[in-house]
């Protein structure tokens, strides 16, 4: 019995340990930087706070970021658009995607995410906000797009978004703004 109690207790400790090559701070903050890591390694669930800058990922797994409140994903390489389900992460309130190579933001790229309030999407090829891109994103307060090549915004591109309060816009190509954006 006791040797049954001994690895039940060795199996929850490798499932809740540190996954390599990252550093882990307390049992929920988990830093990946500069690890080279095309994709995320398995977290442990007591995850809440997840950096992986400055790596190659591509794209997230379906699974495994569940209780994440905060992800930071900055100068990686996500390509074109982001087609992933923000489903499984609604308790992110922090999403900072900067530095990446986003070109293309479909209608509702972020739907699912109801309790987020700051995203980063800075540093990156986005020319052309599309209609409800900020659909659903009902707590988001700060976003951020400078140092994109957005050239104009249309009317309602903002809609979805209902408590935004700081909009960063610099360093991009805008031509036009219509009016009641």
């Amino acid at each position: 019995m006791l040797w049954l109690l001994s690895m039940v207790l060795a199996l929850i400790a490798v499932v809740d340990a540190c996954p390599i090559p990252c550093k882990c701070e307390d049992h929920d903050i988990i830093i990946c930087s500069d690890q080279r890591l095309l994709e995320l390694p398995h977290l442990p669930q007591s995850t809440k706070q997840l950096y992986a800058t400055h790596n190659m990922i591509q794209a997230l797994p379906d699974e495994g970021l569940e209780g994440l409140s905060i992800l930071d994903l900055t100068k990686n390489v996500f390509k074109l658009s982001l087609n992933t389900n923000w489903q499984n992460i609604s308790n992110l309130t922090k999403l900072f995607l900067s530095g990446n190579r986003l070109s293309t933001l479909t209608p509702r790229p972020f739907q699912g995410l109801l309790n987020l309030k700051i995203l980063d999407l800075s540093d990156n090829y986005i020319e052309t906000l599309p209609q409800k891109f900020l659909y659903g994103l009902i707590k988001l307060q700060i976003l951020n797009l400078n140092m994109n090549k957005i050239l104009s915004l249309s009317y309602g591109v903002l809609d979805g978004a209902p408590v935004l309060k700081d909009l960063q816009l610099r360093n991009n190509m805008i031509e036009m703004v219509e009016v009641g954006v």
